[in-house]
């Protein structure tokens, strides 16, 4: 069973049901919005180096964000299955 949770199919899937899930809920467009219209205003205030630094920051803080909330769903599912 625990295989089924390392294929990259289910990983894919763990990743898609996250985002659908974030996609209807409120609180959760509110705050990327908020986020949005905020780093947008800093992004505007660097300069060209400091624009790409953070361009690269903001890659990474979307990876760990994807991959916190697929570990986090991962871990609901086994909890749910194997209690």
């Amino acid at each position: 069973m625990n295989d089924i949770f390392k294929s990259p199919a289910f990983q894919e899937f763990l990743q898609k049901r996250c985002e659908e899930i974030i996609t209807e809920d409120e609180e959760c467009l509110k705050v990327i919005d908020e986020t949005r219209i905020i780093g947008n205003a800093f992004f505007n205030s660097l300069s060209t180096d400091q624009q790409q630094a953070y361009l690269e920051f903001e890659s990474s803080a979307e990876k760990r964000n994807t991959q916190c909330a697929t570990t986090l769903y991962k871990h609901a599912i086994k909890d749910r299955i194997f209690v």
